[in-house]
Parts: structure tokens; C-alpha cells; sequence
């Protein structure tokens, strides 16, 4: 029984220490980008986002706690897996143990490499030693303490079920399954509200922890040159890319800027990572920005990392603590293979019904003939549909009746989806839509509300952008406001303390 429980037990060990070395990776990645908005801030800029209700909780540890649990389910669990599983092939092929000890060895420096073949990269690499060292530990110890043949027709029979878990997942598997999901599971019930708004509530603090430079909202830069006329136009020009000069006595920025020889050399963190005549970066500042934000970018690798163990190794290591809890549901049943069978048939039901609402989502199949039918519908999910697919073909909502009713909508989907439709047009009608649903009680909706008026070209709302970024206390909304702001023209002027 502990046996085959070990897999769940050596990944809850490493889970937990990835969560202790996450949290305190977040909380570092938080007071830098508090430094780097202080620094901002105090050279005269304003639309900060984060704004000043967000900062203050750059320097607090829950956030960054919350923060860290996001890598803890993807990039941990991908790391524990590999440490259990290491062990594992090295308890069932003794025989082999050569060539398994060689194999992992070789994958461990080829990740070493990447992980710091842009500049080193310590707190990564330590992350990535520690967790799946402690995984395979605990693991190692289980299996020397419950030493036992290998049953392969057991490990047979949950590949099978795996397996069919991903043939029920992968047709349905896309760029929308997360929104479906989000839609018809999490937003229908007071549980999934409360999921959805911790993960957008904090999922951008883990996330500006292995942003690339122009993945950034907002960057500093210090601009050391001499020439002033040569600084006025570097700054103008960097301000269109969101890098914000700021005294360089005041703040260790960004990005640093200097000339020799008429030549930019760009240095970040220290180091040298790009340069460029300075007649080139005027022709071409994006292709020169980009050169460095690729040069600087020393979590391009860690990223593909968390990216493949969210499609991956999550799910693995879901079902996997999902079988042991089964496992303990069914101590009763006496044989360990029966218990084993059953448990594993469990998890293929509950992943069987989680994914229901995927086949049931019928925004593919609608037609154009079908949107007003639909629209009418007493049917929220058909209602749903047909906004998403206006949504998605780009189709002007104006004409359709009952659009007007859905703004009091007690479905979130509903009012979310119509308020990204209303992006496809720029009459007042579609204006006045996302300018009521600004103020919606649910941020998803605020943020496709903002989304839409940054497409409407209709610069006069940017005043009302500035004010909901200003005041919202929350960071996805603001991010949004920001981006809408950026596509209707604004921009931003060059600092006061820069320009003294």
C-alpha cells in the first residue's frame, strides 16, 4: 500500500519546498518591480501599473505567496515528476542503471545550459537542483523502505487510463479550452468564482518574475550620455517602447545606455548585451530593442519549462494525487490491484465529466443564420455562443436586438463575452455598452470592456481609461487600461525629474 502510494508522497515532498523557493523567488521579483515603480514615480510619471493601491503589496508576502503557488502546480510539478520518476526507472531496471544514471545526467546539464546560456541565472538553478533533489529523496527512501517486484501490468493499466484521459482532452485541447473552462465551470458556481478570481488576482505577480524585457508593461532605463540633444531623442524614442528614463544617481534601472565611438552600448544587469550604431537604432528602435530584450532575457528557457509542465506535467501530477486519494477512499476494498483498478477507473469518470462542457461548447457550429436565433435564446450558454462567435468574426453587434438586456445579465459569461463584442464596432451604441460595463462588479468583464474601447478609436474615453487605472485595485484591470490606452494613441511625456 505505501508502495504505491509513493509517487504521491515523494511529489507532495517536493511541492512543498517548491512552494518555499517559489514564494521567496516571487517576493525577491516583487521588491525589484516596487523599486523600479518608486524610481518612476519619483521621476514624475504618471498611469504607474501596477498603481499606487497595487504597489504596497509588492513588499508583502501573501501575494507573493499566492504568486508562488502558480509555479508550484506547473514548474514544480514538472520538477517533482522528474525526481520521482528518476528513482522510479532506477528502482525497476537495476539492471540498467548505467545508462538511466547517464541519461538523467546528460538532461540535467543540457537544462543547467539553457538555464543560464543568457548570463547566470543562481536563483533559477538553485530552484531547479533543490526541488527535484528532494522529491527524488523521499522517494528513494519509500522504495528502499517497501522494497517490491515491479508489477508491470499495474503501471500498464495506468498508462491505459492516461492515455485515454488524453484522448477524451486532446480534440477539445486549444487556444479556447481555458476560456470554456473558465465559462462553463468555474464562473456557474460559487466555488469556481472564487478559483477564478484568486488566479486573476495574483497571477500576475509570479508573472513578471521570467518576463523578457519587452514583455514587460513598463521598463527604466538610464540614459548616460553627454550630448543632451542625443538624450532628448534616445528618451523620446524609448518611450514609445515603455522604457521610462529616470535618473541614473536615483535608481540601478533596466536597461543602461551609453556611446563610445558613436556606437549605443545597451547593459543590463551588469552585462553587455547589445550594441548598435547610433544612426541604426534611430532607423530601427524596435528591431534594436528587441536585439536586447532577446540578449537580456535570462528566463527564455525557465519559461518553455513552466509553459510544457502546465500542458504536461500538471495534469499528470493531478492525476496522480487524485489516484492516492482514491486509493485511501477504497482501503476497504482488500486487494491492492483491485483497489489500484478502481481508483484509476475513478479518475478516468471525473476527468470524463470535467470535460463535458468542452463538447458541449457550440460556438464552432453556429452560423451566421443562427445568431439571432440564439441571441434570444432563454438559453445562456446559446446566448454565450452567439457573442463569442460576433466576437470572433469580428461581426458588429449594432442591429441585433436585446443587446441592451444582457448588460444586466446575472451570467459573468454572458456579460463578458458581450462586452469583448462590442469591440468589433465603433458607434456610440457599442461605445455606451463598454463605458456601462466599465463599471461591472466582475473584473474579467471590466478588462474586455477596457479591451474594447482600445479598439474603438474613439480617443475622447482615454480620459475614462486613465481614471479606472488610477483607481481600480486590481492589476489585471489595469494592465488592460493600460494596453487600450497604448492603442488609441496615447503617450506618455518624458519625466520631470529626467528632464531637470
Amino acid at each position: 500500500m505505501k508502495r504505491i502510494l509513493t509517487p504521491a508522497v515523494s511529489l507532495f515532498a517536493g511541492m512543498i519546498i517548491a512552494q518555499v523557493l517559489f514564494t521567496v523567488f516571487v517576493y525577491s521579483s516583487d521588491n525589484d518591480l516596487y523599486k523600479n515603480l518608486m524610481a518612476m514615480q519619483a521621476a514624475g510619471y504618471h498611469v504607474l501599473v501596477p498603481n499606487e493601491q497595487v504597489m504596497p503589496t509588492l513588499e508583502q508576502w501573501k501575494p507573493a505567496f499566492c504568486g508562488g503557488l502558480f509555479f508550484t502546480l506547473t514548474a514544480g510539478a514538472g520538477l517533482s515528476l522528474a525526481g520521482w520518476f528518476a528513482v522510479f526507472l532506477w528502482q525497476i531496471f537495476p539492471k540498467h542503471r548505467r545508462i538511466i544514471f547517464g541519461v538523467f545526467l546528460a538532461s540535467a546539464g543540457y537544462v543547467l545550459f539553457r538555464l543560464n546560456d543568457h548570463g547566470f541565472n543562481l536563483p533559477v538553478t538553485v530552484i531547479c537542483l533543490l526541488i527535484p533533489a528532494i522529491s527524488g529523496s523521499a522517494a528513494f527512501k519509500n522504495y528502499a523502505k517497501h522494497p517490491m517486484p515491479p508489477d508491470f501490468h499495474m503501471v500498464a493499466m495506468h498508462m491505459a487510463v492516461i492515455a485515454m484521459i488524453a484522448m477524451i482532452w486532446m480534440p477539445k485541447v486549444n487556444a479556447d479550452v481555458f476560456t470554456t473552462i473558465r465559462d462553463h465551470l468555474l464562473l456557474t458556481s460559487s466555488l469556481g468564482r472564487k478559483i477564478n478570481d484568486f488566479y486573476y488576482h495574483y497571477t500576475l505577480y509570479p508573472a513578471e518574475t521570467f518576463k523578457s524585457l519587452d514583455q514587460k508593461m513598463l521598463k527604466t532605463v538610464n540614459i548616460s550620455v553627454q550630448d543632451k540633444g542625443l538624450t532628448r531623442r534616445l528618451a523620446d524614442c524609448l518611450l514609445d517602447a515603455d522604457y521610462l528614463p529616470v535618473s541614473a544617481a536615483a535608481h540601478r534601472a533596466d536597461l543602461t545606455m551609453t556611446v563610445k565611438d558613436n556606437r549605443l552600448i545597451f547593459q543590463s544587469n551588469g552585462r553587455r548585451v547589445h550594441t548598435s550604431a547610433v544612426s541604426a537604432f534611430f532607423n530601427s528602435p524596435e528591431e534594436q530593442l528587441t536585439a536586447v530584450s532577446k540578449n537580456s532575457d535570462r528566463q527564455h528557457f525557465f519559461r518553455k519549462m513552466t509553459f510544457i509542465s502546465l500542458i504536461a506535467a500538471s495534469p499528470l501530477f493531478c492525476y496522480i494525487l487524485l489516484n492516492a486519494f482514491f486509493t485511501l477512499l477504497l482501503l476497504p476494498v482488500p486487494s491492492v490491484a483491485v483497489r489500484s483498478g478502481c481508483a484509476a477507473l475513478l479518475c478516468l469518470m471525473a476527468a470524463g465529466i470535467a470535460a463535458i462542457p468542452l463538447y458541449k461548447d457550440a460556438a464552432n457550429k453556429i452560423t451566421a443564420s443562427d445568431i439571432r436565433r440564439y441571441l434570444s435564446s432563454d438559453r445562456w450558454q446559446d446566448r454565450v455562443n452567439a457573442l463569442k462567435y460576433l466576437s470572433d468574426n469580428e461581426i458588429p453587434i449594432d442591429g441585433f436586438n436585446g443587446i441592451f438586456k444582457m448588460l444586466d445579465s446575472p451570467w459573468i459569461a454572458e456579460r463578458y463575452w458581450l462586452a469583448k463584442a462590442t469591440g468589433n464596432s465603433r458607434s456610440m451604441e457599442s461605445g455606451r455598452i463598454a463605458l456601462t460595463l466599465l463599471n461591472d462588479a466582475q473584473p474579467n468583464v471590466v478588462c474586455m470592456a477596457l479591451f474594447s474601447l482600445g479598439n474603438g478609436h474613439q480617443p475622447m474615453v482615454i480620459p475614462e481609461i486613465i481614471n479606472k487605472i488610477n483607481t481600480s485595485y486590481h492589476w489585471y484591470v489595469q494592465w488592460y487600461g493600460y494596453k487600450a490606452l497604448k492603442r488609441l494613441g496615447w503617450r506618455r511625456q518624458i519625466g520631470q525629474e529626467f528632464r531637470q
